[in-house]
């Protein structure tokens, strides 16, 4: 039923230590839902690592941007709650998308600092049939910047 397959920044192919974090069921996981629901002691937090230097502060600087807003917030923590429970190894990905009679297309931003292009190379090279493609753009603005790459692909397929 399925003739097409597109992943976009898939987040969960290469493992992020602030995802598993973030979503380890015990302590950790209630400590981000209390900050995503109670952003000023977050934000405190960011600014300690950020003074530490543990992460990147590129990565502080968007997370501060994109985590101001509650509507924001709320969406991030229902997605990584709900995400963790999707998890597959990646063996199994690669087995899956490799035996799939859809195709399938990956689609990440050159210059995206979340979902890092080549730390997904090793993904890469174990995919028989799947194309991929790294359009110019960053994490935020990808959704907005893939829609021509979507549409080639999908009239290159239905010929």
């Amino acid at each position: 039923r399925i003739d097409h397959c597109i992943f976009m920044a898939p987040d969960g192919i290469v493992k992020r230590r602030s995802f598993e974090f973030a979503t380890f069921p015990l302590g950790p996981q209630q400590m981000f839902r209390f900050f995503m629901n109670n952003p000023q002691p977050f934000f405190i937090f960011l600014n300690i690592i950020e003074k530490t230097r543990l992460m990147n502060p590129w990565t502080i600087k968007f997370s501060k941007s994109q985590l101001k807003d509650e509507e924001q917030r709320l969406r991030v923590l229902k997605c990584w709650i709900t995400l963790k429970h999707l998890r597959l190894k990646q063996t199994d990905l690669v087995h899956l998308i490799n035996q799939a009679k859809f195709k399938t297309h990956l689609i990440f931003g050159k210059y995206d600092r979340i979902i890092i292009p080549e730390k997904h190379q090793s993904f890469f090279d174990r995919l028989n049939s799947a194309s991929i493609s790294i359009i110019e753009s960053p994490h935020h603005e990808l959704i907005d910047l893939s829609l021509p790459t979507i549409k080639k692909f999908l009239l290159q397929e239905s010929k």
